[in-house]
């Protein structure tokens, strides 16, 4: 049986301040999941939170790959997840840049809701790019 995050990392729930933020409130509910069991909203927390890039940035990148525009709040929001965790560690730069011509191919045919979240994506993937150099 594959262990959760909590287990690997000696993490415990904070339930005493579930309540209190939206950020204890993900902890708390990634504590008890699997690598495997991440989503979208679980990766960009841990993006975001600039936690465990080992499992972080290597989910990141599978669902980049299979929707470059992926988010639970809004569209790209994986994306621009991925480019909050600046300066990014050497490690994981060959990760990404892996995916970043996956991500540009999907952005020249994509139909952005309007003109501002199309110039916000395009420069989170530009500032991205920079990043993985």
């Amino acid at each position: 049986m594959a262990k959760t995050l909590g287990e690997i990392y000696g993490l415990k729930k904070d339930e005493e301040r579930d309540g209190e933020s939206y950020s204890i409130h993900q902890f708390n509910i990634i504590v008890d999941k699997t690598i495997d069991e991440l989503d979208v909203e679980n990766v960009s927390y841990l993006l975001r939170q600039r936690l465990f890039p080992e499992v972080s940035v290597v989910k990141g990148k599978e669902f980049l790959k299979e929707n470059p525009f992926a988010g639970k709040e809004y569209e790209g929001e994986l994306l621009w997840s991925l480019a909050s965790w600046d300066p990014f560690p050497n490690d994981y730069k060959a990760m990404v840049k892996e995916v970043l011509p996956i991500i540009e191919e999907a952005a020249k045919d994509h139909e952005f809701e309007d003109e501002d979240v199309e110039i916000g994506y395009i420069r989170t993937l530009h500032k991205i790019k920079k990043m993985a150099d």
